[in-house]
């Protein structure tokens, strides 16, 4: 809000906090010890060299959050050739992004290239291989203090630089001054990424052949970070500098045979049996230091002094044998029978092995005899199969050990426990049964799927608190079950395909409902509420529910947030409040609606994108809608605040210091539905004689808008976001301060010769 409200608001808020505690401010005996003194001699502070009283400031700090110039270039060239024994094809790109928050920048230049050789009639080899190299530039990290994001909640009384030119930071900045990270701060990490793939096929019989493949994938990672003294981290040390490198291996080799046959023109048999295996290393090494003697110098080598330095190195392996017979008779009765013993060091000895067998079968109706006369359906098809799945990502690659760390005592280098050891984690395990049906109407002008599927998975993997006592923070541990059961619907139709004209569409639409069905231990509910975040697991309810204090709106006669109870009275008193399930962020519905319109060279393509039945935890609202708790600026919703005995409002009555419903609840979780015009193509393809005078073989222009509008009752920033401050596998829709979605416009040439 400007200036003049924020001034109102705050003043407001001193002046209520007052009165609750009997001060009159406007008594100059009583002004001295009054809220409202501290506030305005904060003001005063905030204001900087201006005058907060003549409202001579009004800085919109959001408006310097963003790059609204953000511009992405990507260039792209790919040669295809050879002969039929030699193909190739190999392609070059070059991107140069802007971010649309200051001080964000992304580069990458990447190349590839696939050759195959046909040695003889048994025996062809191939290799791709690719290489990229990228440049990112950034300012904090994510959904921390010094996000660009951040500069949102600074009052606009604050002028953003003093009569010298220079930026202004905490007192003046209520929170650390972010464009300060984009003066005084250099991030920058670049990769280098090399990854290819070489093959092998011999036929060692007829139909039966053999594969093996051997791939690697090769990083490199470097990040320097230099903070100037005027900066954050380099203040009162003479700078700040980090230097981090990591290097990260992945192998990975399949080797299988394949045995096809048709038997008697009607059994076509095929089959495979192989083994894969995959290692992943990595390695890291950090260093940091600070007090450099210059600003101009930010390598490490110029620090006075060297503060902290770590190193480590890690790896897992995954090994795999695997076994699949496909079975169709007639063309028409379709059977599959899968198996699959994986392996994986994330273990312990007894656990490191899991079998996860599939089958599945199919029958197309519209291929039988007796379908010719059906006129209503111009294909159908039958299809259902159940399968077992394991899951071993997501955690720690040594979770089942108990690992030491080194550390310092009594001066002597000695070793102490970080990790307490679980040799019974074992594979989280997914059973699922789909079924569906594949249609088609009027010549396959409307075609369609509709899948029912119901998964239960079984000894899910999370990281559970430990009682402190224990000296460790958390244990990862199998926790219990959860189920997942849905329906999906795709349609797909010609609409129109008349002359040059033509217009078709695609529909999809998912529902799921998860639950957690299972908790292994005493408990029924594992809470997650820290006082800005809220999600948790509970027994018989969605993965990551939000669970906390139920907002009740506001006491009419004193401005008063309630909140309920447990026997669902009401309280003015967040301790005496209870804890309920009051929001989900899983939604209900996700759809899409796609539809393509040609005429001629001409080409539009429309895509509608929704969201629906899920909630959204705006974590920003416990500082920005608080009542000015902390002189951040307010959203503008706090202008229908409680104000005089018999307002009806549920925004309660500004307080400072007094958490009036400041803390995370109910009363900051809003509708997450939203549909969104996710993308919009406008393109024009030469015609042939243009071609031919131009001497190439195909030209397109086009323009392209992505996330262009969007319907939403969310009064975040956007409704398709995801914070990362808290670092849990069941932490989703929470904003914190979260960047929104890229609104863009592309402009494109395609040439192909």
């Amino acid at each position: 809000m400007p200036n003049s409200r924020y001034v109102t608001l705050i003043r407001e808020a001193a002046i209520n906090s007052d009165h609750i505690d009997g001060i009159d401010p406007t008594d100059p005996t009583d002004y001295e010890d009054s809220w409202l003194k501290y506030v305005e001699d904060e003001l005063t502070t905030l204001s900087g060299h201006t005058d907060w009283q003549t409202l001579e400031t009004n800085t919109d700090w959001e408006s310097l959050a963003y790059n609204k110039d953000a511009q992405t270039k990507i260039f792209d060239l790919n040669i295809s050739g050879g002969n039929d024994k030699t193909p190739f094809y190999t392609s070059g790109n070059y991107t140069n992004q802007d971010g649309i928050l200051i001080g964000n920048f992304y580069e990458r230049y990447s190349g590839r290239l696939n050759l195959d050789h046909q040695i003889s009639d048994r025996l062809t080899l191939g290799v791709n291989f690719g290489i990229s190299k990228s440049k990112v530039k950034r300012l904090g990290e994510d959904n921390a203090f010094t996000t660009p994001m951040q500069l949102v909640a600074l009052a606009p009384i604050s002028p953003v630089r003093d009569p010298d030119g220079n930026l202004y930071n905490t007192p003046v900045t209520s929170y650390y001054n972010g464009l300060i990270e984009l003066e005084e701060v250099d991030r920058a990490t670049e990769s280098l990424r090399n990854f290819g793939n070489a093959f092998l096929d011999y036929k060692i019989i007829k139909n039966l052949t053999f594969r093996t493949e051997l791939g690697m994938d090769i990083q490199n990672q470097t990040m320097n970070y230099w903070a100037s003294p005027l900066s954050e981290s380099g203040a009162g040390i003479n700078g700040y500098g980090e230097s981090q490198w990591y290097k990260s291996m992945n192998y990975n080799t399949n080797n299988y045979f394949t045995y096809k046959n048709i038997f008697n023109g009607v059994h076509d048999f095929n089959a495979t049996l192989g083994m894969s295996f995959q290692e992943y290393t990595e390695e890291y090494v950090y260093v940091a230091g600070q007090d450099f003697p210059s600003s101009s110098l930010h390598n490490l080598a110029s620090a006075g002094e060297i503060t902290d330095g770590e190193t480590t190195a890690d790896k897992y392996n995954y090994l795999s044998y695997f076994a699949r017979v496909n079975y169709k008779y007639k063309d028409r009765y379709l059977f599959n029978l899968s198996g699959r013993i994986d392996g994986s060091s994330r273990f312990g000895v007894d656990s490191k092995y899991g079998f996860f067998p599939a089958v599945s079968a199919g029958w197309i109706l519209s291929e039988e005899d007796f379908w010719n006369s059906n006129s209503t359906f111009s294909f159908l098809k039958l299809r259902g199969s159940w399968g077992l799945t394991g899951n071993a990502d997501g955690f720690g690659n040594h979770a089942h050990l108990g690992l030491y760390e080194g550390a310092k005592y009594n001066s002597q280098s000695v070793l102490v426990p970080n990790q307490l050891a679980n040799p019974d984690l074992r594979w989280e395990k997914s059973n699922q049964i789909d079924i569906g049906i594949d249609f088609g109407f009027l010549n396959n002008r409307l075609t369609g799927e509709l899948d029912y599927y119901n998964r239960k998975t079984k000894d899910l993997i999370y990281d559970v608190p430990v009682p402190g006592t224990s000296g460790y923070d958390i244990q990862t541990v199998n926790i219990g079950s959860m189920s997942n059961e849905g329906v999906e619907l795709v349609l797909n139709s010609n609409n129109i395909s008349k002359g040059s004209f033509r217009w078709s569409s695609s529909f999809n639409l998912a529902y799921n409902k998860n639950k957690l069905t299972k908790l292994d231990g005493a408990t029924s509910m594992i809470p997650g509420n820290d006082g800005r975040f809220m999600n948790s697991l509970i027994l018989g309810e969605s993965i990551g529910v939000f669970y906390g204090p139920e907002y009740a709106g506001v006491d009419p006669e004193n401005g008063d947030a309630l909140f309920y109870k447990e026997d669902r009275t009401t309280t003015n008193d967040m301790d005496e409040a209870g804890n309920f399930i009051v929001g989900d962020p899983n939604p209900d519905f996700i759809g899409g609606f796609n539809n393509t319109f040609a005429y001629k060279g001409f080409d539009l393509s429309i895509l509608l994108q929704g969201v629906f039945g899920n909630q959204i935890l705006n974590g920003a609202g416990a500082f920005m809608s608080s009542g000015s708790d902390w002189f951040d600026n307010q959203t503008i919703d706090q202008l229908d605040r409680w104000q005089e005995p018999g307002d009806v409002t549920d925004i309660p009555q500004l307080r400072f210091y007094y958490g009036n419903s400041a803390s995370a609840s109910s009363r900051h979780i809003q509708n997450g539905d939203y549909v969104r015009l996710k993308n919009i193509t406008f393109g024009y393809t030469l015609p042939t004689k243009t071609l031919q005078k131009l001497r190439i073989d195909n030209a397109r222009i086009f323009v392209s808008g992505v996330n262009l509008l969007t319907f939403t009752k969310y009064t975040g920033w956007d409704p398709e976001v995801n914070s990362d401050f808290r670092d849990s596998n069941i932490n989703q829709g929470s904003d914190f301060y979260s960047a929104p979605q890229i609104k863009s416009w592309t402009v494109g040439v395609n040439i192909g010769f």
